[in-house]
């Protein structure tokens, strides 16, 4: 595994970023690290994917959905030890 290179990353901007990917769920147009712009668009279309599962299957159950949401969104990382119970 190669060493990643540190970077230093002014403050300023940041909450706008944040506010524009967390509360309005679209991309920032002024993201100017590759890995923080890769970041943000996996963040976007998982929740995005997510989202559309759930409201195709919102005549489920909790106690149905959640295995359902296990067995197919494992890519994301799902796991029993993500849920609360």
């Amino acid at each position: 595994m190669l060493p990643v290179d540190s970077v230093l990353i002014p403050v300023k901007g940041y909450h706008a970023m944040y506010k524009e990917v967390i509360l309005d769920k679209r991309m920032p147009t002024d993201v100017q690290l590759p890995h923080l712009k890769r970041g943000i668009q996996l963040y976007l279309d998982h929740k995005r994917e997510l989202t559309s599962f759930i409201h195709l299957h919102l005549e489920l159950s909790e106690e149905e959905l959640v295995p359902l949401l296990l067995n197919n969104f494992k890519k994301y990382g799902l796991g029993e030890f993500n849920i609360e119970s």
